[in-house]
């Protein structure tokens, strides 16, 4: 329903703010330098989640909804020194995800939601690599170690 043209402000369920509310929170906790990336990325996906569950969270008046395409380019922002991801695809990716929830939906939703998401993959892979890396990547060495040792056992003699 419609007032002067305009859309009516969107009521959200509580269930649904408190979801923003927490993206809020993993935003903020990654702009400060809490975990930035698990905390931009715990964020942005909680984004999705809701912006696919609210399609219509563009018209909520909340200050949650409003200020969250800012505070995710704030998590990007404090992201980028740390990765390998070009800054600029970043802010594009997390600018796509705000825009999911400011914008009424169109013709390039699912283009938003794709690279939204995609950003989000991303993030997910480079923190996963410098995760193994810092603890150098010990599972392939184990792996080695143990094939030789049953080949040894196996064969009674080196292998090489």
């Amino acid at each position: 329903m419609t007032t002067g043209g305009a859309a009516e402000p969107l009521e959200l369920p509580a269930a649904a703010m408190a979801e923003i509310e927490r993206a809020l929170t993993f935003f903020d906790h990654a702009a400060v330098g809490l975990d930035p990336m698990g905390n931009a990325s715990r964020g942005g996906h909680t984004v999705l989640h809701v912006a696919r569950a609210f399609p219509e969270l563009y018209r909520c008046n909340a200050y949650p909804v409003r200020a969250l395409p800012f505070r995710a380019l704030g998590a990007a922002s404090a992201v980028a020194p740390r990765v390998s991801i070009p800054e600029g695809r970043l802010l594009f990716g997390f600018g796509a995800m705000g825009a999911l929830v400011s914008s009424p939906p169109d013709e390039f939703r699912v283009d938003r939601f794709a690279h939204a998401a995609l950003i989000l993959h991303e993030l997910d892979g480079e923190r996963l690599r410098q995760l193994l890396r810092g603890r150098g990547d010990p599972l392939p060495r184990e792996i080695a170690i143990r094939r030789a040792a049953d080949a040894y056992r196996s064969h009674g003699a080196a292998v090489h």
